[in-house]
């Protein structure tokens, strides 16, 4: 999550603007999965969003929601479900009282809009 903030925080998409000489390579490879899918991640919050726009999400909170999807989307090994109680579990420690609940919202409804009912989402999205 720090690192898509990061990157958030920067105006940057470019692997090269952050520190990554001490990642593992699971985090390159969510890295990576974001830097390449960052505008349909984006898609997919956005049309989620109820009296929102994307621009006015706290960057803490907009990074949380990113990882998420991308986990969830592109990441085989990580089941949705598991990714979204990690959201809400780091949005209780990096973000303000009411971002939990927020970003619990979003992330269903990104879910339901994919179609998704009790499986593993990655594996429906392979094009990532």
């Amino acid at each position: 999550m720090s690192l898509i903030y990061e990157l958030e925080i920067k105006e940057s998409e470019n692997k090269a603007d952050i520190n990554i000489a001490d990642l593992s390579e699971y985090q390159l490879y969510v890295l990576d999965k974001y830097i390449n899918n960052k505008q349909d991640v984006d898609q997919k919050i956005s049309s989620s969003l109820e009296g929102w726009k994307i621009e006015n999400i706290a960057k803490v909170e907009l990074a949380i929601l990113r990882l998420c999807l991308v986990e969830s989307i592109y990441v085989d090994e990580v089941p949705y479900k598991v990714a979204i109680n990690e959201a809400i579990e780091i949005s209780k420690l990096y973000a303000d009282d009411k971002a939990p609940k927020f970003i619990n919202g979003v992330l269903r409804k990104c879910i339901d809009e994919l179609g998704v009912a009790g499986g593993d989402i990655a594996s429906k999205n392979k094009n990532g």
